[in-house]
């Protein structure tokens, strides 16, 4: 039994051994979010309510697309209340993703097009909206557009386009070693690197523990022999 117990120490250690050379020597691994993914993400988060006054709004719909630019493309359905008036928009707009806390999200917003469908706020009441606009940096002479813009982009930098799945094991591990992501066409990249994530006292503990127990079994094998 002795004897068992040591061979699979020494097993285990050479097992451990391997283990922290491969991760030494291979240390960056990818892991691809695809648009068709994120997509199916975001579809499953819709419709984005925000029901506070004095404006209230509905993101009803929204795509994305992966651009080899580095940015992500979005076009989201708007649909917008604001003193008693309603407004439906189609707005697209380019962000930067970036991951944190386990969620891939958007910043650097810049509003590409706006295209209003349908309004019933007549165009006398458009000076109303310079009290709502008021602390919305001026884009343009258009208040309205400004105010559909800034809603937009709030919403969308509030949720994240996708989020780490809890019960997939690849995903676990991101949590812990996601140190870099890059964005092509269709895909998001995220490296996943052992040694400069939080696993990286880990791999070394490991590795010490490894060439201790491989110690220990080379120790226990000499006394043996030298009986």
């Amino acid at each position: 039994m002795k004897r068992l117990m040591q061979v699979g120490a020494g097993v285990a250690a050479v097992m451990a051994i391997g283990l922290a050379i491969l991760l030494l020597t291979n240390p960056r691994v990818d892991l691809r979010i695809d648009q068709a993914r994120a997509q199916q993400a975001l579809d499953a988060r819709l419709p984005i309510v925000h029901d506070d006054p004095p404006v209230k709004y509905r993101i009803t719909a929204a795509a994305i697309v992966f651009r080899d630019t580095g940015r992500a493309e979005l076009t989201a359905d708007i649909q917008l209340k604001a003193l008693g008036n309603a407004t439906a928009a189609r707005v697209t707009v380019s962000a930067e993703p970036y991951y944190a806390d386990g969620a891939f999200y958007l910043r650097d917003f810049h509003a590409d097009k706006t295209e209003i469908l349908e309004s019933s706020l007549p165009p006398a009441g458009m000076a109303l909206l310079d009290a709502l606009a008021a602390r919305i940096p001026a884009k343009t002479k258009d208040k309205l557009r400004d105010l559909i813009e800034a809603r937009t982009e709030a919403a969308l930098r509030e949720h994240p386009v996708y989020r780490l799945q809890p019960n997939d094991f690849k995903h676990t591990i991101a949590r812990l070693i996601l140190s870099d992501i890059h964005v092509e066409s269709g895909r998001i990249d995220a490296t996943l690197d052992p040694l400069g994530g939080g696993l990286r006292p880990f791999v070394l503990i490991a590795l010490v523990s490894a060439l201790a127990v491989a110690l220990l079994v080379s120790i226990a094998a000499a006394g043996r022999r030298g009986r």
